[in-house]
């Protein structure tokens, strides 16, 4: 029978880490779960170590010093060594039977790297929305670089993490996450995979991702300039790896400056301090920077703003980010 390994980083966790534990281990596969506390201040060692002494599927290590999320992560890839691996963090869940859907598929579909579903977005554990699954363990095998192609077209990372399970060869194959990439490591990882493989899509939710204040801090690196910044590194990143086996895409559409224009008008409407909100009016003026001419959104980006908010409202919001690019040259000098 497979084995799936799964590791669960954890720092400042421990009020979650039983509920995600639960359904981790509720599931009816083989399985090992290595708990990675972070050097946590709470009681995490104690949440841990409970854990391991009842369940000798369950063992925990704690780090000395923080070491941060990329490496703790890459620690828990080289542990792994059952035939499939998923990632997760402490205060996500998975739903019921999630990983009998993702073993069930990997195992028919040799060629997949790595499978996923869909993730519920979720605030407490106490009111779970429900879950749906499709008919049997329905689901599809997409060719690595057709896959890729509309993942690089979107622009953006749709995929949440707890919802994925990779092949513990390929990955072991293919290594671990970027420290270059603090932000948007998986996003990059996806690329990776479906480079190299075909990616598993199971019409199926997965996984709960929970959202809270510890994480809002990620809601607002969204909608600033430097989401940007880390999903061109990512871009560039991939290419210049593997390049060879990336299809080509033009992300000047419509789709994508759509996507452009929410974040900045988002970032220019919430609540951010006059440091954020300058990154925000800079992502409204710059493109993404490295990429092939073709790749390049300035002028569509300001031909599709102006449509979208007309003249006037277009020609107000220029003159606020010009007085904003004064301010920041007159302090420059």
């Amino acid at each position: 029978m497979s084995r799936v390994d799964i590791i669960i980083p954890c720092y400042r966790y421990a009020h979650y880490l039983s509920a995600c534990l639960e359904s981790i281990l509720s599931q009816d596969v083989d399985l090992k779960v290595l708990i990675l506390d972070d050097a946590s201040p709470d009681n995490t060692p104690e949440v841990a170590s409970d854990w391991a002494s009842r369940d000798s599927r369950v063992e925990w290590r704690r780090h000395a010093e923080n070491k941060g999320h990329i490496a703790t992560y890459n620690e828990g890839l080289e542990w792994s060594s059952g035939d499939y691996t998923l990632l997760i963090s402490a205060d996500d869940l998975l739903t019921p039977d999630a990983l009998q859907r993702a073993v069930s598929f990997m195992d028919s579909h040799p060629s997949a790297g790595m499978v996923y579903g869909r993730a519920i977005r979720f605030e407490s554990s106490d009111h779970l929305p429900p879950y749906r699954v499709g008919d049997g363990h329905s689901g599809h095998l997409a060719e690595g670089k057709a896959w890729l192609h509309d993942f690089i077209a979107r622009g953006k990372n749709f995929i949440s993490s707890p919802e994925v399970i990779t092949r513990t060869s390929l990955q072991h194959q293919l290594g671990g996450y970027r420290n270059t990439l603090p932000h948007t490591a998986d996003f990059e990882m996806w690329m990776r995979f479906a480079a190299h493989a075909d990616v598993g899509i199971l019409d199926s939710d997965q996984a709960y991702y929970r959202i809270h204040g510890d994480n809002m801090s990620l809601q607002q690196f969204v909608f600033s300039g430097k989401d940007q910044e880390q999903t061109n590194l990512a871009f560039e990143t991939a290419f210049a790896e593997y390049g060879d086996r990336m299809p080509q895409v033009n992300l000047v559409t419509p789709r994508n400056v759509a996507i452009l224009l929410r974040r900045t008008v988002t970032a220019l409407i919430a609540p951010m301090t006059d440091k954020e909100r300058e990154e925000a009016r800079q992502v409204a003026l710059a493109a993404p920077s490295g990429f092939r001419p073709a790749w390049r959104l300035r002028n569509a980006y300001h031909r599709y703003r102006r449509r979208i908010f007309g003249e006037r409202s277009y020609s107000g919001m220029m003159a606020l980010m010009a007085v904003s690019w004064k301010y920041r040259a007159r302090r420059r000098n």
